[in-house]
């Protein structure tokens, strides 16, 4: 039986160090692609159909006329909901929405979402309370609805 003792060590061979280089360079050059895009602001086209959301500012648009809840949304935090706390910016703060560069994002349409959805199961992740006051905001419209 062979001990350590008896085993000599080699030198790796030729082909172990240049498979392990091309391994190594491919990963680093993967790496950089993918940071390089995902980091860098791209300015798109009106008529690009795809939009990078996760780059962009926060605008504020007075267009916004009504808040996307009311003060009897118990789905909010106390401390977060500014209107139910009567905070005397509420009003404002509502106004402030999400650009992404070089493409829009819509408003969310709370109806037309209850619509397209109805009859089905809709999974609500444990941190998208918001989605769940957007849709709160069309207690008044649901019997609205018609039935599809």
């Amino acid at each position: 039986m062979a001990t350590s003792r008896d085993l000599k060590k080699q030198p790796p061979s030729p082909s172990c160090l240049f498979l392990s280089l091309l391994t190594l360079t491919s990963l680093l050059l993967l790496l950089f692609t993918t940071t390089t895009r995902y980091n860098t602001p791209t300015a798109q086209t009106p008529s690009s159909s795809l939009c990078n959301y996760n780059h962009g500012r926060w605008i504020y648009d007075p267009r916004i006329k009504s808040p996307r809840y009311n003060h009897s949304c118990k789905e909010i935090f106390k401390g977060w909901n500014c209107i139910g706390s009567n905070k005397s910016n509420a009003n404002e703060i509502v106004k402030w929405r999400w650009k992404p560069y070089g493409c829009d994002l819509p408003q969310f349409d709370a109806v037309g979402f209850l619509q397209l959805f109805r009859d089905t199961n809709i999974v609500q992740p444990k941190h998208s309370s918001h989605l769940f006051s957007n849709i709160r905001s069309t207690d008044a419209h649901i019997n609205l609805l018609p039935n599809l």
